[in-house]
């Protein structure tokens, strides 16, 4: 086996064929998106994992984006923060 293994996790909110309803007229609406300990428990090796890079995406619906970490009921650092998101401007962000 290799030393080290890389993957891809997709974290995000599902909708429906209707997408996602905004009403028209807000100046400020909130989305969120959980991923819950039983599916990290089966899906990480007993390891764990190590997140070297973030892409943050909303299509054209969002204006700023927190990708926060909350492990056994306590919130660590956000993963990142895009607090000026930009559709027409995306990147890969890796971390340090």
């Amino acid at each position: 086996l290799r030393e080290m293994d890389i993957g891809v996790l997709a974290v995000g909110t599902m909708y429906d064929e209707w997408g996602q309803w905004i009403p028209a007229g807000l100046s400020n609406a909130h989305n969120s998106g959980f991923m819950t300990s039983e599916c990290s428990e089966n899906a990480f090796p007993d390891e764990g994992i190590t997140v070297f890079g973030s892409f943050l995406h909303q299509h054209t619906a969002g204006k700023a984006i927190k990708y926060r970490h909350i492990r056994n009921g306590t919130e660590l650092p956000p993963i990142d923060i895009n607090l000026n998101y930009d559709f027409n401007y995306q990147q890969t962000i890796l971390f340090d």
